[in-house]
């Protein structure tokens, strides 16, 4: 992280930060209505007080989440299973800076354990976060979220043209079944194509042979329910 614009430096997070870890709450104690309940990587109930007014910049420390960073809702509780940090008076307000900045660190530089994850104040104290000045925090911050809606954007209009290529596939076949997709075709080729009741009969004397006494003539099939077909193509059931 040597190679920092002008005006920007390096910084220890313990630096810019005091580091606590939120106050556990056992889980009887949650309720189903009241103020959120942050736990390691969400709200996991409510409580009927809270600790912090506005939004907290949150790493979580303990199991599979560890290393993951948040950001509280308004008006929380924080449990023990995330860190907490708390910036002083200029920096709080561009806190999102730190929100942003946070999550393109490496997790292995500050997560320890294996088969039980956490991230502990004393090895997060010293990790190293570039600290430009605050009137360019600001326009990252805005710069970041005005993509960020452009990019939300996107997905949206990528997910509605998703479904519009689902309901075009079920119309192209629908059209294939319907013979609309070959209208044209057998208007100039009608003449020269075998009927596919001549098919079905040659299907018929194949299954006879192959199935010797086991083959069973189909019963007819009735047709007043069903649409009806181009010219040569005929109805059948998947066991003919």
């Amino acid at each position: 992280m040597s190679d920092l614009p002008n005006n920007w430096i390096n910084a220890n997070l313990s630096e810019i930060a005091t580091i606590v870890y939120g106050k556990g709450l056992p889980t009887n104690q949650l309720l189903d209505d009241g103020y959120s309940v942050f736990g390691a990587n969400g709200i996991i109930g409510y409580t009927d007080n809270y600790m912090y007014e506005n939004q907290e910049v949150l790493i979580s420390c303990r199991g599979a989440y560890s290393g993951k960073v948040n950001i509280s809702p308004v008006k929380c509780h924080v449990t023990n299973n995330s860190l907490i940090l708390q910036f002083n008076q200029e920096l709080y307000k561009e806190r999102k800076f730190y929100y942003y900045i946070l999550q393109s660190i490496d997790k292995s530089r500050i997560v320890t354990g294996s088969a039980q994850p956490q991230v502990t104040i004393n090895n997060i104290k010293d990790l190293t976060v570039p600290l430009p000045p605050l009137p360019e925090q600001h326009r990252i911050v805005a710069k970041i979220e005005e993509l960020f809606t452009k990019l939300d954007a996107g997905v949206e209009a990528l997910k509605k043209t998703k479904a519009l290529l689902k309901k075009y596939r079920q119309t192209v076949i629908k059209a294939a079944v319907e013979g609309k997709l070959t209208e044209e075709w057998r208007k100039k080729n009608g003449k020269r194509i075998e009927p596919a009741s001549v098919l079905l009969e040659r299907i018929q004397v194949e299954r006879k042979e192959r199935l010797g006494k086991n083959y069973k003539p189909p019963k007819p099939i009735d047709t007043t329910n069903l649409p009806d077909l181009p010219e040569g193509w005929v109805w059948a059931e998947m066991g003919q």
